[in-house]
């Protein structure tokens, strides 16, 4: 559904809700979409008023719905249900799924339902809960299809039939009696040999693959990079441990996507609606401190120079534009770097073409931004003061060419020392460039207009 249909459809379940009209409101629950279901309780305010729409769907409804979800909104949809309806409800969900669910859930409750569910089940989420969430052990599922390299391609397609329940299978993957991975092969490979063909004989050797502890935003980059449809996961021992499915690389790409946004507006790596007003100013207020700090630097700028300013009022008109400038030519520069690093068409090894690249086009943008301020300068105020346009153009062509160097350099610099280079962005870039900007600007006009 578009938003329009979403919002229709959000007025639509309310009004039933409120009504009492439960029985339609099930029926409709029950026809509609699990994803469009997860995006209504999602939108919803009311926590009373989800829970109740929650309520009314079908056991394999509620963990369709709870898969889309995150782990929050999920938590406080069965935090009132009874435990065995919710270990009901985790025998339809993916692994990895009900590990983020209890991961999240208070320590007590999460042994009880662990006592609850089949031994094998709960043995799988332990097993998970050992790794870190943003690993690839953490987002991992532990429903594949593995085979050992002695079973015949009839044999395969026979356990299709009989024995394997799995929803996604795009590979199979072949292993040796240690459980280790030796190949792969997809699908469409089984249906082209004849049956009595080993699987060992038309697999691939050369797997892709990753090790548990691989972090989730590399895990990323590599089904991206090899076009692959899931990624099998394997222990230092190369033991074939789980798979990464695409659909979970999706959601990956849009949580780093969103904490990286976050982050280069100085606002956390958390959804504002998902955490308190006082986290959210907590975690907002280090990169309004260092804004703070910059613009102290540049107001001691100003008082050393104040001397130069008295004699050239007209100057102080054009500080905001000039810091404008450069703080956007700056931002530009460190987004351009920060896309390319996260999707990994920029290397370390790139660092001096890029730098010089950028600096070519700050310095091609402070040339022509700067022959028009400064023309602007000199016919507005150029009758009194003879040398504003200069000040004024040159100040601003060396500070725009210096802003693309910084917010070139900076990513890359917060790479190279492991630091999130999201954060080199937005409120940190900016205040870096409006101390320099102002200092350039000001020591230029006092060259012309020393007294």
């Amino acid at each position: 559904m578009n938003h329009r249909s979403i919002q229709i459809f959000q007025d639509t379940v309310l009004r039933l809700l409120h009504r009492g009209a439960q029985s339609n409101l099930q029926k409709i629950i029950e026809k509609s979409h699990f994803a469009d279901i997860a995006q209504v309780l999602h939108l919803i305010d009311q926590p009373r008023d989800k829970k109740a729409i929650f309520h009314l769907a079908s056991l394999q409804k509620k963990a369709q719905v709870l898969e889309k979800l995150s782990t929050e909104d999920a938590i406080s949809l069965i935090e009132d249900l009874d435990f065995k309806e919710i270990v009901q409800i985790f025998q339809k969900m993916s692994s990895h799924e009900v590990t983020d669910i209890i991961g999240g859930l208070p320590e007590d409750i999460s042994k009880e339902l662990l006592k609850l569910m089949d031994t094998k089940g709960s043995e799988e989420i332990e097993e998970l809960l050992k790794y870190h969430e943003d690993s690839a052990g953490g987002i991992m599922s532990t429903e594949f299809c593995a085979l050992d390299k002695e079973t015949t391609v009839g044999e395969t397609i026979q356990k299709f039939h009989t024995e394997v329940e799995l929803d996604n299978i795009f590979y199979v993957y072949v292993v040796n009696r240690e459980g280790q991975l030796v190949g792969v092969l997809s699908l469409r490979k089984l249906l082209q040999v004849k049956p009595e063909t080993k699987i060992e004989d038309i697999m691939i050797s050369n797997v892709i693959r990753v090790k548990t502890d691989a972090d989730q935003e590399e895990v990323a980059k590599m089904v991206q990079r090899y076009n692959l449809l899931a990624l099998p996961v394997v222990d230092e021992n190369n033991k074939l441990m789980g798979i990464i499915t695409v659909d979970d690389i999706v959601d990956v790409i849009r949580k780093e996507a969103e904490e990286d946004i976050l982050k280069m507006g100085g606002a956390g790596d958390v959804e504002v609606t998902e955490r308190s007003a006082l986290k959210s100013a907590r975690s907002r207020l280090p990169w309004l401190f260092i804004s703070l700090l910059a613009g102290i630097v540049a107001f001691k700028i100003l008082v050393v120079f104040e001397k130069t300013l008295s004699s050239a009022i007209a100057l102080t008109f054009f500080i905001p534009l000039v810091m404008g400038l450069t703080g956007n030519v700056a931002t530009q520069a460190s987004t351009i770097v920060v896309s390319g690093l996260a999707h990994g068409k920029i290397q370390l090894k790139d660092l001096f073409s890029i730098l010089w690249k950028e600096l070519k086009v700050g310095a091609l943008f402070g040339l022509i931004y700067g022959v028009i301020v400064g023309a602007y300068a000199n016919i507005q105020y150029g009758a009194s003061l003879h040398y504003l346009g200069l000040v004024v153009g040159g100040a601003l062509g060396i500070s725009m060419a210096l802003a693309a160097l910084i917010g070139s350099v900076l990513p890359l610099l917060f790479e190279r020392t492991h630091i999130d280079p999201a954060l080199s962005t937005g409120p940190f870039v900016i205040s870096v460039v409006d101390v320099f900007s102002v200092f350039i600007f000001m020591y230029l006009a006092h060259l012309l207009y020393a007294v």
